[in-house]
């Protein structure tokens, strides 16, 4: 076979990302890229570490893409893309953060071919973290995936749609104390890049015209006041009473943290207020109206099982936080070590032990050493020891 013949070979990238989103062990998700080329085939796991315990623990989400491309270098450019769509799908479905993808590994599968380029990235050992995690509902990420298709092919409907549930991954990934305000900033542009979606959707249901529309929102299309223009006006109305369901003190107190951050007009203190109040809120919101604009295509079943337990609570990818907190005692006010400069503990955490019951879940028995550095005639008094999650 002549290579030079070969105008698009076949490549085989594989990509990995933190995920609270777990596959299940021995199961994968497969699909063609959302049908967006009918080429690349997409193969999502979650990669268990062996730590020669009695189950293998969940390490990283392993997202393997096969298709054509015209250089290994155009491959994982393109293939990244097709699978960051998935993603993006998949932690919609799961309401569980999957970070963003790093390219471990390309190279050349064509038949045939002689030499065959390859690429490989030095990333970090793959050590599992204790944290939350949630198990990928396969079934309801499929038939997303269709109801997504179907909404497109019935209404021409994509990338809003798309973008919508990106904006909700990445406040995902942002779903921890400290971080109220970028969630609830990405979750506002998530409202945003819905809104025509919606009003589009409005108007041909009604057979409507846009000033029609206005009317039934409580809006004058004859009175609009210098500088106003209807379209902004509508998108307004369709955000705070359609998508935040009427509920006006969180719609205001979104914008205002969003507006507030991204335009820098507000104190930063006074943003996260605003976020603290309405993050779970508009969440909640924000998810509920993408799976009411595809619940035909989707099915009701699929519908209220994504937006009931435990799927209708959003966790991120964060490890749990240890605390040992106690009492230093002692007369002497050298409180350190004298080879330190504050007094602390020398820490080490092992897993001993790791079991998986049927359901996936762990049980796990851990052991914590605490060491204390402390100055002399010092000694530290546990009070208790505390495991919480973000």
């Amino acid at each position: 076979m002549d290579d030079s013949a070969v105008l698009h070979h076949q490549y085989l990238v594989v990509f990995r990302a933190g995920s609270a989103s777990i596959v299940p062990w021995g199961r994968g998700l497969q699909v063609n890229a959302l049908h967006l080329d009918g080429r690349s085939v997409i193969t999502i796991r979650t990669r268990y570490v062996d730590k020669g315990l009695e189950s293998p623990l969940p390490g990283d989400l392993w997202v393997e893409v096969k298709g054509d491309a015209e250089s290994i270098e155009h491959a994982v450019s393109t293939m990244g893309s097709a699978a960051a769509t998935i993603l993006t799908v998949v932690a919609f479905a799961t309401n569980a953060a999957i970070g963003d993808m790093e390219p471990e590994l390309a190279f050349d599968c064509t038949p045939g071919v002689k030499e065959r380029a390859f690429l490989q990235s030095l990333l970090p050992e793959e050590r599992p973290i204790l944290g939350r995690g949630r198990r990928v509902p396969d079934d309801a990420v499929y038939a997303l995936m269709w109801a997504i298709e179907g909404y497109r092919a019935a209404h021409g409907e994509f990338e809003r749609l798309i973008r919508a549930m990106a904006q909700y991954r990445l406040a995902l990934n942002h779903w921890k104390w400290g971080h109220e305000t970028m969630s609830t900033a990405h979750l506002y542009m998530g409202m945003e890049a819905l809104t025509k979606v919606v009003l589009r959707k409005r108007l041909l249901e009604s057979n409507s015209s846009e000033e029609e529309l206005a009317r039934e929102m409580g809006i004058d299309p004859m009175s609009l006041g210098p500088g106003e223009r209807l379209s902004t006006l509508l998108d307004a109305a369709i955000r705070r009473k359609v998508l935040f369901c009427g509920d006006d003190e969180c719609h205001r107190s979104a914008k205002k943290a969003s507006d507030g951050f991204e335009h820098g007009f507000m104190p930063f203190e006074e943003v996260r207020e605003h976020a603290l109040l309405v993050r779970d809120k508009t969440a909640a919101y924000l998810r509920t109206a993408i799976l009411d604009l595809l619940e035909k295509e989707l099915g009701q079943e699929h519908r209220e099982a994504l937006l009931s337990p435990p799927f209708s609570k959003p966790i991120g990818k964060w490890p749990l936080v240890k605390y040992a907190r106690g009492e230093l005692v002692g007369e002497a006010d050298a409180l350190a070590d004298a080879e330190m400069e504050y007094p602390l503990m020398k820490w080490r955490s092992a897993i001993k032990a790791a079991q998986m019951d049927e359901d996936g879940e762990y049980q796990l028995v851990v052991e914590e050493t605490l060491s204390p550095r402390l100055g002399d005639g010092v000694q530290f008094r546990l009070k208790s020891f505390e495991v919480w999650q973000p």
